[in-house]
Parts: structure tokens; C-alpha cells; sequence
């Protein structure tokens, strides 16, 4: 999903500056994308500390999907969840 470290390197950061802002603009636009799929593209500019504890499990699940991994092991997702908020975060899909 998001794109490499560019921004990881001094000489990028230095000498490829343009590279970096390409990067994160891309990356943004993934991020904002992910968060509009689970429901929070309202919240994206929001502290993960302002929102319910059920919107930042929400948050976490999509942090998760946003590293594109092929695979997700949950331990208990949902415990502690208002039922509203299950049904969005059981729909979440990549």
C-alpha cells in the first residue's frame, strides 16, 4: 500500500527532495482513502486520543491494513465494542 522510506534518507530529504513530497503525497492519498473506507475520513485530521475507544480500535485495524500485509492475526477486535461499531469494524476489508 504506502510507498518506501525516501524520506528516510538524508540524501533524499537533501537532493531528492521532489521524490520525498511525491512519496507522501501518495501516501497521503492512501491514508485518506483507508479512512474513508472504515468510516473516519471525517476524523482524519483528529488526535487517535479524541476518538472513542471503538474509532480507535477502528483506527488500529486500518493502520494494520494500511502496511499491506498478506495476512492479520486479531486477538479480540471487537471486546469492548458497542455493537454500532462492530458491524463497521467487522466490514473492514482491504
Amino acid at each position: 500500500m504506502f510507498q518506501g522510506p525516501a524520506g528516510e534518507s538524508l540524501f533524499n530529504v537533501f537532493f531528492r527532495w521532489g521524490l520525498c513530497k511525491r512519496v507522501e503525497a501518495r501516501n497521503t492519498e492512501v491514508a485518506l482513502r483507508l479512512l474513508a473506507e472504515a468510516g473516519l475520513a471525517e476524523k482524519a485530521y483528529d488526535l487517535a486520543d479524541n476518538l472513542s475507544y471503538g474509532q480507535q480500535k477502528l483506527l488500529s485495524i486500518t493502520c494494520c491494513l494500511a502496511a499491506g500485509a498478506d495476512l492479520l492475526l486479531l486477538d479480540e477486535p471487537v471486546a469492548g465494542i458497542a455493537p454500532a461499531m462492530i458491524d463497521k469494524i467487522l466490514s473492514i476489508h482491504p
